[in-house]
């Protein structure tokens, strides 16, 4: 997983749309990685949640649940039934309201380095 997801941090951009240039990135391996992790925990803690119930690790792996939809990664069904739980909830749906009323642009973040 260390290897993984600095991979898919760098090639998925954070938006809620897909930008294409990203797309054969977020379907190379580092997504097998998390699907492994997932499918063990789902199995192990009999779901629904990856430890059974909801915990910090799913709120850890929001991010990349967002990722999997917005780059249409295709899961197995019992990953995307957790992904779609995920994307379900009250906080995650808040939160990618919030991400859609941001401007595109944020002066602030535009730095020169």
């Amino acid at each position: 997983m260390d290897q993984a997801k600095p991979s898919l941090r760098a090639n998925g951009s954070r938006e809620c749309a897909p930008d294409d240039r990203l797309r054969e990135a977020i379907h190379g391996t580092a997504w097998r990685h998390f699907c492994t992790i997932w499918r063990e925990c789902l199995a192990r803690s009999g779901g629904p949640f990856l430890f059974g119930e909801r915990s910090m690790a799913d709120a850890m792996y929001a991010p990349v649940v967002t990722r999997f939809m917005t780059y249409d990664v295709k899961l197995e069904p019992r990953l995307a039934t957790y992904a779609g739980m995920i994307m379900a909830l009250p906080e995650m749906q808040e939160w990618i309201e919030a991400a859609k009323a941001e401007p595109a642009d944020i002066e602030e973040l535009e730095v020169e380095y």
